[in-house]
């Protein structure tokens, strides 16, 4: 009883670890790798296998942790493959609630032999599973299609993308397989009007979906539907039209990106017919403009999610009608370039009713310093904000950012150029006490973008300088009781400054200090060195993405560091690093044990022995992209682990 007790008590402590930090404490003794067994510790965890050269002696211990997801991939058909799934459905199938087969060459007979374990599947991923239909037999007798009805009936998800050979019948009998699915997705399958020569003497096509199959389907299984997910067809205004008008169809989900068919005209009427929408994604729907939005802003109450990317002919003063979407949570509107900005933020910042808690502007030049600050004043409660490439957002907008998002988690301020030190520092660059006479001042590494101030056939002027000031005197900026930075974002996870090349040591070591940051990025700063990488690995200790290529002053004297100190990093990109060589691979090789991608494109100092060897050190290892140029030209390499 009391050793019951005690794996109880360690399975709980273990509840507060990261999933590198619960690994690790698993190696600790038996007793502890049996607590971390706890399914209440693996709700949320995936399990990937490779099935082409995975064997089965390690099933059983995985079929213990009793992980709801698995995601199988490399199936080649062959009988050692079939005799692994047949492995994988008996150990881990009973406990399965989400299976995803994409991109397998998985044939019939063996796709139904792992669904007859799989009892409680609640969601199925089929997409680019072409082998799988290509032949026109699944489910081709009735006892299996009864059978798999049996195993299936909880299923309420399943995702058919991009299979080219799905047809009228194969798509018929999987559907009366999956009775009560709430979810479905057919992006980028071959959803076309019907052609006579095509179409058998049932009116079923035997190789393409037909418009009046699928509609015959949304009206059998409208009572039960909620989502569907259409991109990348042809489906156009017409098939809205008939979409919307499906009797006791309630759609909360629908996907139509780069439905380039669909216009106008398309997305008012369905919005009028299905007005309990709740997320709605029309991005990269260039013909869209004022008149589609105004009428999702005025016909969809509920409305909680919209992507609108890369309306490029957006009215300027449309997005002044969504302070009428009470209830939105998130939006996107990258690579709108007419955005009105005033009308922008009287849309968004209509009150205290609004929940918007992501915002996307990315490629939105029409951004500024000014618009920020009215946005984040007004939007307290984001947890998502990306302004990548938006050209106008400078150290103003991250003093904003850092003072009033206090629960922001992901940041993106990728190709922000003009962010400085001062911005993440929180300081002001034109105080007095930083423009003194005796301030050292240096020019930028990059072009004025002014074509007022270049002139033909002469050098382009760097009309951009930074202030170098002393390290003391910034720190002592920073002690002031009013100043607040970067770090004042204590939830961030995810941090994105690309290519702001103005950033420096300075800022970064004491600045980029989060407690969860997972993914960080700074590639493109031509300023990193060595002592900034040996900052982010000490002040981020869950770090499990970087990624710092083309920072060309790295070397393996902060990759060491970078490696000794963030032993859970799952993905690294070096790229362009041409410091570092084979030694950085021999400290990763010996302290990251759970890296699994790995780019060092263009380190030409680093050989085809290390990488060898890397994968020896690093069974977890999945991908390591290399290339390097060499006086034959320039090779590519992809290595992919047999091993994971």
């Amino acid at each position: 009883m009391f050793e019951s007790f005690f794996l109880q008590l360690i399975s709980y402590i273990m509840r507060f670890l990261t999933s590198s930090e619960r690994h690790e404490a698993s190696l600790t003794c038996k007793k502890w790798y049996h607590a971390s067994l706890d399914p209440h510790l693996h709700q949320n965890s995936t399990i990937t296998l490779r099935a082409s050269s995975t064997t089965g002696e390690t099933f059983h211990n995985l079929g213990q942790r009793k992980s709801p997801s698995l995601v199988i991939s490399h199936i080649d058909g062959s009988s050692n493959c079939s005799k692994v799934l047949q492995d994988i459905g008996h150990h881990l199938g009973p406990h399965l609630t989400h299976l995803s087969l994409r991109g397998s060459d998985v044939t019939e007979n063996v796709f139904i032999g792992i669904i007859g374990h799989c009892t409680g599947l609640q969601s199925l991923d089929l997409s680019c599973c072409n082998s799988l239909f290509m032949s026109g037999n699944l489910l081709q007798k009735e006892q299996d299609c009864q059978n798999m009805a049996k195993h299936l009936d909880k299923l309420t998800s399943i995702n058919l993308a991009s299979n080219r050979y799905l047809s009228d019948i194969l798509f018929n009998r999987l559907m009366s397989a999956t009775p009560n699915l709430t979810s479905l997705s057919l992006a980028s399958c071959n959803i076309v009007h019907q052609t006579d020569p095509y179409i058998s003497g049932d009116r079923k096509s035997t190789s393409f979906i037909s418009l009046l199959n699928f509609l015959m389907y949304l009206q059998h299984q409208s009572k039960k539907l909620t989502s569907l997910n259409l991109s990348y067809t042809g489906i156009g205004n017409a098939a809205l039209l008939q979409i919307g008008h499906v009797m006791d169809l309630v759609l909360e989900e629908l996907i139509l990106k780069k439905c380039t068919s669909v216009s106008n005209e398309g997305v008012m009427t369905l919005v009028k017919k299905q007005t309990s929408l709740k997320s709605l994604d029309l991005s990269g729907i260039a013909s869209l403009t004022g008149p589609a939005l105004i009428a999702i802003c005025n016909h969809l109450p509920n409305l909680e999610h919209l992507k609108a990317s890369e309306w490029s002919q957006l009215d300027p003063n449309a997005v002044e009608h969504m302070s009428s979407l009470k209830r939105l949570k998130s939006l996107d509107l990258s690579n709108c370039y007419h955005v009105g900005l005033h009308f922008l933020i009287r849309g968004l910042c209509s009150g205290s009713s609004s929940r918007l808690t992501a915002l996307c502007l990315g490629g939105c030049g029409s951004v500024h310093d000014e618009t920020v600050l009215n946005l984040v004043k007004s939007l307290p409660q984001l947890e998502q904000l990306d302004l990548s490439s938006c050209f106008g957002v400078g150290d103003p907008s991250v003093h904003a950012i850092s003072r009033f998002l206090p629960n922001l988690r992901k940041l993106r301020l990728a190709w922000c150029k003009k962010i400085t030190d001062f911005g993440l520092l929180g300081l002001d660059k034109d105080a007095p006490v930083f423009i003194t006479d005796n301030a050292e001042k240096h020019y930028s590494d990059r072009f004025t973008k002014s074509h007022s101030n270049m002139g033909f056939f002469k050098l382009p002027s760097f009309n951009e300088k930074i202030l170098a000031v002393p390290e003391t005197e910034i720190l002592r900026q920073m002690e002031e009781p009013d100043q607040i930075n970067l770090t004042a974002l204590t939830k961030l996870e995810s941090l994105d400054l690309m290519a702001c090349n103005h950033l420096t040591d300075v800022c970064i070591a004491h600045t980029v200090r989060f407690p969860k940051l997972r993914s960080l990025s700074f590639s493109l700063c031509s300023n990193i060195t060595d002592h900034s990488l040996a900052a982010m690995a000490t002040n981020n200790p869950n770090l499990t993405e970087l990624m710092i290529g083309q920072c060309h002053q790295i070397t393996d004297v902060g990759m060491a560091s970078l490696a000794m100190q963030c032993k859970g990093l799952r993905s690294l990109d070096v790229c362009g690093c041409d410091k570092i060589t084979d030694a950085t691979l021999s400290q990763l090789g010996a302290h990251t044990k759970h890296l699994q991608h790995l780019n060092v494109c263009q380190c030409t100092l680093i050989t085809m022995e290390a990488a060898d060897k890397l994968q020896q050190q690093t069974p977890s290892l999945r991908s390591l992209q290399m290339a390097n140029t060499s006086s034959n030209g320039s090779a590519f390499y992809h290595y992919q682990p047999i091993r994971f």
